[in-house]
């Protein structure tokens, strides 16, 4: 997808975590990443560069992921699996964006959702640079 740097935060899987390059088939020697102990300190330090900070998270403001006004650079917050993103880091976005669901499901499970919501941002990157 192209993204500079994967920032890892939480209860997350870090190289060389066992069973890690079985699941990321070499994408983990490949796309650069950095282990922060706190994730609210790193987005208020990107923040400060200027970077846009969004997050994929269904809450009462959520935009859906097709239509979030993004500008570049931006960092994309996935949170955990059962409790999302925490509440302290949820004040720090500028927006927070959910896939709209369709049916008797109310999300994806975050790995599928993540992969759609960045090569979205992914496809208006390269759109913004033609």
């Amino acid at each position: 997808a192209g993204l500079s740097c994967l920032y890892l935060a939480g209860i997350t899987g870090k190289p060389p975590a066992s069973g890690l390059a079985k699941t990321a088939l070499g994408a983990e020697k490949r796309v650069p990443w950095e282990h922060v102990d706190s994730a609210t300190e790193k987005i208020k330090e990107l923040r400060e560069a200027g970077v846009q900070i969004l997050m994929l998270e269904q809450t009462h403001a959520s935009i859906s992921y097709d239509a979030v006004p993004v500008r570049f650079p931006c960092c994309h917050i996935v949170g955990n699996e059962i409790t999302g993103v925490d509440e302290d880091i949820v004040s720090l976005v500028d927006h927070a964006v959910e896939i709209p669901m369709h049916g008797t499901k109310n999300s994806l499970n975050v790995s599928v959702a993540f992969g759609i919501v960045i090569y979205e941002l992914a496809r208006k990157y390269k759109e913004c640079k033609v």
